[in-house]
């Protein structure tokens, strides 16, 4: 039975299935195709009814109510019975006129939320807690609008298969940029700041050029969240950015020595009770997320406390070894609780649970029923990898410890996150990007045939970046390298691409 339109696409957009933005006399794709508009599509539709109803339809029919045909009520527009019995009733969907893109900010806007509601990214992006707040703040900041503006050309071009970078887009954002951080307001603002994250995340997804282990955008996120201080409380944005530029900050620490501002009193307090307000309404799974993330602010000081116990050859560095491995302990006690906690919550919840594949290196994976799950257990994951890792080499170093049962968690670890993988995919290529470094941290506990899988899936994720060696060799080579430097048992590589 053919239903009512749910929009007044014009026929050129509907048949190439394409976003209408419904300006009318003529939408945009057909300006800018330079083609003649149709105009909005009739929302009014016959409808056969087999029901052979003997009265006109009112309001108050099934027909009516929210959901039986269409996304909301049918209004009758018009009913007529034949002596036969039969019967056929005129309805339309009842709808708001969409307001028209008046301003750039506008368009915008309305770029980045189609991404949010029906792209394949969006699962992602809506992940991400300030992504929904965007669009509203777009009309008073025009750093934050040129840089989603340009985001949203980016990965556009991208799934267009096209060169990623429009010039003209990117310097005009950049532009606009420099001359916010310049300006002696707009540095203060939390939507400044929105807009250099957003230039961090692209050149961690998209860019190609930037130099092994380092980011321009990076440091430019961890100088103005130093230099604007806690966030404001009553700024959702700037609580938001706070909570997920926390890990682009301390990756960034953990390569190169800097104030960790996270881990000060007036930083913690701030976000602890956002935390512990409910965070503007936000899920109980998100505050999962961001509870357990910031626990773990600590991970820069570990690294570089690892390496300076390991340069030492007094008895000062056997005693600072000593102590570092019982504060490790207590903290993989901890996380154990915390985190193993947490996941328990979400397998009680039916949000995880293992199924079997016969595919896979592990022959089972995880089902995740939403990102925020997975999220949760890939920190979760990395954060016990990593104490585990730092653990068995203090205890080396010292001489005591388990270390046979180490690795036997340790091993235990890599298979839960290679059970992950599977739904990791599913995600695609560009959310495959995030999940790289839980995966390098795996690679020592891999056999033969676990290596090749673990290769050909970096080359999958790698397939747009260009980053990776090209051999399984060197992948393994890179990726043990990475693990020992961010469990702090070695240093980061000083070149590459």
């Amino acid at each position: 039975m053919p239903g009512a339109p749910r929009s007044k696409r014009c026929q050129r957009c509907r048949q190439r299935k394409i976003k209408c933005d419904e300006t009318w006399p003529c939408c945009t794709p057909c300006q800018r195709a330079n083609s003649p508009c149709s105009g909005p599509s009739n929302t009014i539709r016959f409808i056969h009814d087999d029901n052979h109803y003997d009265h006109e339809i009112r309001p108050e029919t099934s027909l009516h109510k929210k959901g039986r045909l269409g996304g909301g009520g049918l209004v009758a527009k018009k009913s007529q019975q034949y002596s036969n019995g039969s019967s056929f009733h005129c309805l339309q969907v009842p709808q708001e006129p969409r307001p028209n893109p008046t301003t750039v900010a506008d368009r915008v806007a309305l770029r980045f939320v189609s991404y949010l509601e029906k792209d394949a990214f969006r699962e992602l992006l809506s992940s991400v807690g300030y992504t929904k707040i965007f669009p509203c703040r777009l009309g008073g900041s025009p750093v934050l609008r040129d840089c989603v503006a340009f985001f949203c050309s980016v990965w556009a071009n991208f799934r267009r298969g096209v060169q990623l970078i429009d010039r003209n887009v990117y310097d005009k954002a950049l532009k606009t940029l420099g001359s916010a951080l310049n300006d002696p307001q707009e540095w203060r603002k939390s939507e400044t700041l929105a807009a250099v994250t957003l230039m961090e995340r692209f050149e961690l997804l998209f860019d190609a050029r930037r130099k092994y282990h380092r980011s321009m955008h990076g440091k430019g996120v961890y100088s103005l969240m130093k230099k604007r201080g806690p966030p404001n409380p009553d700024d959702e944005l700037d609580v938001y950015l706070a909570l997920e530029n926390k890990e682009t900050v301390v990756s960034l620490l953990v390569v190169e020595r800097g104030e960790n501002f996270y881990l000060t009193p007036r930083w913690y307090s701030v976000l602890a009770k956002a935390l512990d307000g409910g965070l503007y309404g936000a899920s109980t799974h998100r505050v999962y997320i961001y509870r357990l993330d910031l626990w773990f602010s600590c991970w820069p000081e570990l690294v570089h406390e690892m390496r300076s116990v390991q340069a030492g050859t007094d008895l000062g560095s056997l005693d600072r070894a000593l102590s570092l491995y019982h504060r490790i302990l207590d903290m993989d006690a901890e996380i154990e609780v915390l985190g193993g906690g947490i996941i328990s919550d979400f397998q009680k919840a039916g949000l995880i649970e293992e199924v079997s594949s016969p595919t896979s290196i592990t022959e089972s994976r995880y089902f995740f029923a939403n990102i925020e799950a997975q999220r949760c257990m890939g920190i979760y994951l990395s954060i016990a990898i990593i104490l585990n890792r730092m653990m068995c080499h203090l205890g080396e170093f010292l001489g005591q410890g388990e270390k046979a049962t180490l690795e036997k968690d340790y091993k235990r670890l890599c298979y839960q996150t290679w059970m992950c993988l599977p739904n990791i995919n599913r995600l695609g290529p560009l959310s495959r990007v995030l999940f790289v470094v839980m995966l390098y941290l795996s690679y020592e506990g891999a056999d033969e045939a676990q290596t090749a899988y673990l290769f050909e899936w970096l080359v999958q994720t790698d397939e747009n970046r260009d980053r990776l060696p090209k051999t399984p060799n060197e992948v393994k080579e890179m990726a043990l390298l990475a693990s020992r430097a961010i469990t702090g048992r070695g240093s980061f590589a000083t070149g590459g691409p």
